[in-house]
């Protein structure tokens, strides 16, 4: 718990003035403190290469995320992609379709043995006599 106000102290002072027995407690305790002097360099490092970033935002961010929180506040944020949403469905019915065709060959290739045309129809091969006959007759 001690490390924990004395880190929060040590950000602190990075960001505000301390008090004068603020002060003199972090500079007790960083001169005492391996750990707490290699954590204050890294923020320091941490402050530097933020700070030299720049950083561009799109216009209308502030009101657009203003937005977004006033939304999110009265639990009003709905979210619908639709490209994404369509893309997800079609690669569902797409999979389904692949896996229903491949199930389809396979049988037909057992029921048959072989992947001929006669075999996909289901009916054998006619002649012209047979073919008129089979036209003409009543089922």
């Amino acid at each position: 718990m001690e490390n924990k106000k004395l880190l929060d102290l040590l950000m602190k002072s990075f960001d505000e003035e301390l008090s004068p027995d603020e002060r003199k407690q972090l500079e007790k305790v960083l001169s005492e403190s391996d750990e707490l002097r290699s954590e204050k360099k890294k923020l320091l490092k941490l402050r530097e290469v933020f700070s030299s970033q720049e950083y561009r935002f799109k216009p209308f961010f502030e009101s657009r995320v203003m937005n977004r929180i006033h939304k999110l506040r009265n639990g009003k944020i709905i979210e619908f992609d639709f490209a994404k949403n369509l893309f997800f469905v079609f690669k569902r019915v797409a999979i389904s379709g692949i896996a229903a065709i491949l199930i389809l060959l396979i049988s037909i290739y057992i029921s048959e043995g072989s992947f001929s045309l006669d075999a996909f129809t289901g009916v054998e091969s006619f002649s012209d006599d047979n073919l008129i006959s089979y036209l003409l007759s009543d089922f």
